[in-house]
């Protein structure tokens, strides 16, 4: 149906565009870190910025992103949907909430 598609189209969308504008921060402050070290720091970059020291930084970049990710797909293989409401031209996030006490 038209609304499935509509509805598969938000969900694609989200998290896509999640993914885009998480990676691009994430990414943007290691490589931020690493150029205020070599201008402040010029004498001292190659005793501080070492191999470990960039895996870590690495690591602590992607960490969140891929966190971030399964979250997203967990929640939306589960109990949670994205609708498109037509009347807006937006996408809402609705979780199900059938599996609360009331």
């Amino acid at each position: 149906s038209e609304t499935g598609k509509q509805n598969w189209w938000c969900a694609t969308y989200t998290f896509v565009g999640n993914t885009l504008w998480m990676s691009t921060v994430l990414v943007l402050l290691p490589l931020t870190l690493d150029r205020f070290i070599a201008v402040v720091f010029p004498l001292h970059y190659k005793t501080f910025m070492t191999t470990t020291r960039c895996k870590i930084l690495v690591a602590m970049t992607w960490s969140p992103l891929l966190v971030i990710l399964v979250y997203d797909t967990v929640m939306l293989s589960g109990g949670a949907k994205m609708i498109y409401q037509p009347q807006y031209h937006r996408c809402i996030f609705q979780i199900d909430r059938s599996w609360k006490k009331t």
